[in-house]
């Protein structure tokens, strides 16, 4: 029997180089006479790891593309997409995917849609077709709304889609378009477990009307409401919501969350009410748990703050691309954290942390600039192991 080749080792370096082939590979940039692909690459990843700007990390880099001249060549690259917009988002997308094992495509799984503000201070951002009006936090009224899509796996979480919430469009047209990627991926959706914000009468109706499998939170606003959470029983009952929009009839699951101890104090229970749309195969208290899962997700959104490239330009495609980059090295992140922990144990696992991870990417993309020269850009054996794990 053949001994097989011993795995490679994974490194810093070829984290990078591979990250840096995908972005090449989904957006393909010039070869001119001095400068190659990566040398445009560099710097954005390396404003991405270390969570700052373009013009802050070129000032460090020795040996690359003035600042205007790489801008030139994304807005070359990347205008091209100002006329069809959901062809930037539909390769954003496809870039999400990117390294996350097979095993997820192939099986059923639950996703978890929501919502994420990102604020904007343009003073034009009442012409911009992504800005939206939302209730006014961090010093602004102007935000840009992505949908991001998560798998939710045991204790992690793993972005697989995302879009932006246009202001000419309701918000059932995003969903269904966040939906119409995840197909696109070959993910086999079981159901969805939605944000507080698709708790409107017009969403719920197209969503009974369109057959899909939902939990989300219902709001407290009517005494009828207010009268089905008095009590100790879990119940499930119709419930109709009424305003000027209409009236719609939606089944709702009443049940009480378990009791939660805290250090020197006794826990207290808590009464919740979910909207369910078709049919689930689980008892009152597995829906309450089941959503329960999905409360981490605002960490996730605080780890790919982590990675965001900041920016002022106008450039419409800028924001949609910095921050597709830094939910993709979190997912990265995520996946190799699990390669590590299958190998090393947990205590290795628990020890890289997506700030340890950027520091080694920032370090690799600044201070050694000629190290691309000689690396085989092409995934290592332990990154193609990566998308051949049981997850």
């Amino acid at each position: 029997m053949a001994k097989q080749p011993p795995a490679q080792r994974l490194t810093t370096d070829d984290l990078t180089a591979w990250i840096m082939q995908q972005l090449q590979t989904t957006f393909p940039l010039p070869k001119g006479r001095k400068w190659q692909p990566q040398d445009y690459w560099r710097p954005v990843v390396a404003a991405a790891a270390e969570c700052s700007t373009i013009h802050d990390v070129s000032a460090h880099l020795k040996h690359q593309p003035a600042e205007s001249w790489l801008w030139e060549v994304l807005d070359r690259r990347l205008d091209t997409y100002v006329q069809q917009p959901q062809e930037l988002e539909a390769k954003l997308n496809a870039l999400l995917w990117q390294g996350i094992p097979a095993d997820i495509r192939n099986q059923s799984r639950i996703v978890a849609i929501d919502f994420h503000d990102i604020p904007t201070y343009r003073a034009d951002a009442q012409e911009c077709p992504y800005a939206r009006r939302r209730k006014p936090k961090d010093g602004t009224s102007w935000f840009y709304v992505v949908l991001t899509a998560f798998i939710i796996r045991g204790h992690y979480r793993i972005t697989v889609a995302m879009t932006w919430w246009k202001r000419d469009e309701t918000l059932f047209d995003a969903f269904q378009r966040l939906q119409g990627y995840l197909k696109a991926a070959g993910l086999q959706v079981e159901g969805f477990l939605l944000d507080k914000e698709f708790y409107q009468i017009d969403v719920l109706t197209q969503l009974q009307q369109e057959a899909y499998r939902v939990i989300l939170p219902a709001e407290v606003r009517s005494q009828e409401m207010k009268a089905l959470l008095q009590g100790k029983d879990s119940v499930q009952t119709a419930y109709t919501l009424r305003s000027e929009q209409g009236r719609v009839t939606v089944s709702v699951v009443v049940t009480t969350l378990p009791k939660k101890r805290k250090k020197r104090k006794k826990g207290k229970s808590r009464r919740v009410a979910y909207v369910v749309l078709g049919e689930w195969k689980l008892t009152h208290t597995g829906i309450a748990s089941l959503y329960r899962s999905r409360f981490g997700i605002e960490t996730s959104h605080r780890q790919t703050n982590q990675a965001k490239n900041g920016t002022t330009t106008p450039r419409w495609w800028a924001r949609p691309l910095f921050w597709t980059l830094a939910a993709w090295l979190r997912n990265i992140w995520r996946l190799v954290r699990v390669h590590i922990a299958a190998r090393q144990g947990s205590r290795e696992a628990r020890r890289w942390t997506v700030r340890r991870m950027l520091r080694s990417i920032q370090v690799a993309s600044l201070h050694n600039p000629d190290w691309l020269a000689n690396v085989n850009i092409r995934a290592p054996t332990t990154l193609t192991s990566l998308a051949t794990e049981n997850y």
